[in-house]
């Protein structure tokens, strides 16, 4: 089977699901762009797979994330590709690409990495997203919440179909090493970058009201005098809290802290998936998240392996902290463990290559 990928950047989670999907079929993939100008240059991994092939595309000019290259369209005419997979309608070279293959009527995949209904916007906006959502010929979708944001924008119920986006492999579920009981302080930790839409505001403002003597990590960047002065007001207000903030850290440096702590917290205001929930349950960690972050919804199971709270609510999330840190947590992070086990790049190659499979017969 010879497939043809677009995306925007080679994140790691896609060259590592690229790895394992190249294994399974004839696979090239274009990118857009060697990296997003807003992402630290170690965030990247190796892109050397000999899986898969890829190619980078010449912009004409150049985003954040993404860019216009008109040049993908000579390969969206080769007819040697069995199917086409569009992997997003919003930026400039996948609008481009899509208007390519509708104007040729050739049939193509669109992958959803996730979505969630907008409570309101324009009727131009609307008609913009459904244009191109609705163009493709069949939806790959992560979850419930994207199925409905898919159909929403006009995809047909029975063409959307649901794989397990993951940043993990199979080898990296392997639960905890430590124990709360085993110490005098919860971890908390939280992973991100310092950007408003994370809600790390929120976060820091809820610890004032945590009960329990805890450490509060917040992983990702460099913090901004703003979240500083909110540290220092969190550790006026509650003795009981201190909290850290950490640079951005490899996979492997940023596993071993998930599985040093007691209890993952992501307070973001909203996340179209939100790939850290997954990590975080992988190394056996109970998950308190936000309504809005769409693997949150998906993946925890409300008083089994975390909580649910509304975003923008610093009092509701520190409940659910103080719920968490009283509870068992061993138990709910065991229950984190089952939940994501199938969640791995082995498995969502196996379901790409099912979809491919009834696609092109």
């Amino acid at each position: 089977m010879k497939v043809l990928f677009l995306v925007n950047i080679p994140s790691p989670y896609r060259v590592d699901f690229f790895g394992e999907l190249g294994k399974l079929c004839d696979l090239t993939v274009l990118y857009e762009l060697k990296e997003a100008a807003d992402r630290d240059r170690s965030w990247y991994g190796d892109n050397s797979s000999g899986n898969y092939k890829y190619e980078f595309l010449k912009p004409v000019f150049k985003l954040t994330s993404s860019a216009f290259c008109p040049s993908v369209k000579k390969y969206l005419k080769d007819p040697s590709y069995d199917l086409i997979v569009v992997g997003g309608f919003s930026t400039p070279t996948g609008m481009y690409a899509i208007r390519c293959l509708r104007s040729h009527k050739r049939p193509f995949i669109l992958n959803c990495d996730g979505g969630m209904v907008p409570d309101r916007e324009s009727r131009f906006k609307y008609a913009f997203k459904h244009y191109f959502i609705s163009s493709a010929s069949l939806w790959i979708s992560p979850s419930k919440t994207s199925d409905d944001y898919l159909k929403h924008y006009g995809a047909r119920e029975k063409d959307i179909y649901r794989y397990p986006f993951t940043s993990l492999y199979k080898a990296d579920i392997s639960g905890k090493n430590t124990d709360l009981r085993d110490r005098k302080q919860a971890t908390i930790i939280s992973v991100g970058n310092f950007i408003p839409r994370k809600g790390f505001d929120i976060l820091i403002k809820a610890m004032e009201s945590v009960k329990t003597p805890a450490v509060l990590k917040i992983v990702g960047g460099t913090a901004g005098e703003d979240y500083i002065g909110l540290k220092e007001n969190c550790e006026r207000a509650n003795p009981l809290v201190r909290i850290e903030f950490e640079s951005f850290k490899d996979k492997k440096t940023l596993f071993e802290m998930y599985r040093a702590s007691d209890l993952f917290v992501l307070a973001t205001r909203y996340d179209i998936w939100g790939l850290v929930v997954g990590e975080a349950m992988a190394c056996g960690l109970p998950v308190i998240t936000t309504t809005t972050c769409n693997a949150g919804v998906e993946l925890v199971h409300e008083g089994e392996n975390g909580y649910l709270v509304s975003p923008e609510d610093p009092a509701g999330l520190a409940g659910s902290i103080n719920k968490a840190l009283s509870g068992d947590l061993k138990a709910m992070g065991q229950r984190s463990l089952e939940i994501i086990s199938g969640y791995t790049y082995e498995e969502m190659a196996k379901r790409h290559i099912e979809i491919f499979e009834r696609f092109i017969t």
